[in-house]
Order: C-alpha cells, then sequence, then structure tokens
C-alpha cells in the first residue's frame, strides 16, 4: 500500500473512531504505518518576551517547526504541519486533509491564529 493511500485511510479512520485527535499522534501513527519512524524535539525557548516551547517533527524526508505556549501544543502544531506536508506531496485528497484538520483542531477565538499556523 502506498504512502497516499495510508495516509487517506488514517485520516478515514480518525473521522469514524475519533481516535487520533491531535496533530503529534497522527504523525506518529503515519510513521509506524510507513515504518518511517516520526520524531519529535522539544525546547523551552523565549520568543518576543514569551516564554513556550519550539518543536521539530521530522520524518520521511519531511521537517516541520512550530512554537507555542505549551509543550502539547507545539508538538501537536508541528505535528499538523508535517502531515500537511506529507500529504500534499503524496497527492491525498486536499479535502480529506483539510476536513480532518477542521475536525481535530481546537481554535483559539481570542487570538484567531491557531490553524494559521497549520
Amino acid at each position: 500500500m502506498g504512502v497516499k493511500n495510508i495516509l487517506e485511510d488514517l485520516i478515514r479512520k480518525c473521522f469514524a473512531s475519533q481516535y487520533f485527535k491531535t496533530g503529534d499522534g497522527l504523525a506518529q501513527e503515519v510513521g509506524r504505518n510507513i515504518r518511517m519512524p516520526v520524531k519529535f524535539e522539544t525546547g523551552e525557548q523565549t520568543r518576543d518576551g514569551c516564554k513556550g516551547f519550539s518543536a521539530v517533527c521530522n520524518g520521511y524526508e519531511v521537517e516541520t517547526i512550530a512554537w507555542h505556549g505549551s509543550k502539547s501544543g507545539a508538538e501537536n502544531l508541528a505535528g499538523w504541519k508535517w502531515i500537511r506536508d506529507v500529504c500534499y506531496r503524496s497527492a491525498v485528497d486536499k479535502n480529506l486533509f483539510w476536513q480532518s484538520v477542521k475536525k481535530f483542531t481546537i481554535f483559539d477565538c481570542r487570538r484567531g491564529d491557531q490553524l494559521s499556523n497549520v
């Protein structure tokens, strides 16, 4: 089974069971299914006077970086960015990908930038 089919199958399973609700969880599951580990490196950082976390998601020759106020938030965003890049590279149905982002991403209405970082 090709990477495109694996990704589409996993996203559809997310809709059916709502098991993977975070980008980092789905990214790690994709890595297990394509037998290429996806690794996260997270470190504390100060950016524009605010403390937060920077996360790097790396696997399948794709690397993404995200910054967030919490460690889990940074890993979640980096995971979603990684999934986006792998989906685009593998020609996954873009509508299917964006449906999963809309369903499984938490929006911060006060800041309004959660999805724009994905």
